[in-house]
């Protein structure tokens, strides 16, 4: 029996390209998609409802929520909806996928076994279940892939850097570097200061050198005090 494919995501105010998004997804015609919405406010929800009329597979939620807990709360519906040999994925709903990256998920689809984990998570829903999304805006994925790692699991076709995720043939709308695309989205410093700190969290840096920017490595002490009253 052939493998069934189910995507998920966790998206926030992507109402200017969600659409164009979940339109380029359905080459890869997905059993599923779930979405945990984190209470947008720019229409995004009542975009994605008028949407699942068009495509019925689409499934939203909403739920307060970070991007690590939101992409866990779209994978627990997923692993209700399906069986520990089917296949599970992350995408991200402001981003347009073009169709040679589309092709090589398609590949990646077929080859994909046992303790294996590629691009966007994919895995067996077996294997996703092996652990879970960690509660943080940011280096969510990055973790939890060191888990993966940790747990003997094997990265197939992984990028390693986000320069070389988008040449593999994505694109973002606005088209700028990650660090903008928050700051986009990051009106509240609060929200800018908690992004910095689950930065280091999620890839818990063992020094200054190792820090994704300058700027954050200039004010690493204020934000280990951050971090240690957010936990």
């Amino acid at each position: 029996m052939k493998r069934k494919l189910f995507i998920y995501g966790t998206i926030f105010n992507n109402s200017l390209w969600v659409r164009d998004s979940i339109k380029s997804i359905q080459l890869l015609k997905p059993a599923a998609i779930y979405i945990c919405d984190n209470f947008s406010t720019d229409g995004t929800y009542e975009l994605l409802k008028n949407l699942n009329r068009r495509y019925k597979n689409i499934y939203i939620v909403r739920v307060k929520s970070s991007r690590g807990k939101g992409r866990q709360v779209a994978l627990d519906l997923v692993y209700k909806a399906s069986k520990n040999t089917d296949l599970a994925m992350y995408v991200d709903f402001d981003t347009i996928y073009k169709k040679p990256y589309l092709l090589l998920i398609q590949k990646l689809i077929e080859a994909i076994k046992g303790k294996e984990v590629s691009i966007g998570m994919l895995a067996t829903i077996k294997t996703n279940k092996l652990c879970k999304f960690k509660n943080l805006n940011a280096a969510e994925d990055v973790e939890r892939y060191a888990h993966f790692i940790a747990l003997g699991c094997k990265l197939i076709d992984v990028p390693k850097t986000a320069k070389q995720y988008k040449n593999l043939a994505t694109e973002s709308i606005k088209g700028n570097r990650l660090i903008s695309r928050e700051l986009y989205y990051s009106k509240n410093p609060i929200r800018l200061v908690r992004w910095t700190i689950d930065l280091y969290r999620g890839h818990a840096y063992d020094n200054y050198k190792n820090a994704l920017t300058d700027k954050a490595s200039q004010i690493i002490k204020f934000i280990d005090i951050f971090g240690f009253f957010d936990g």
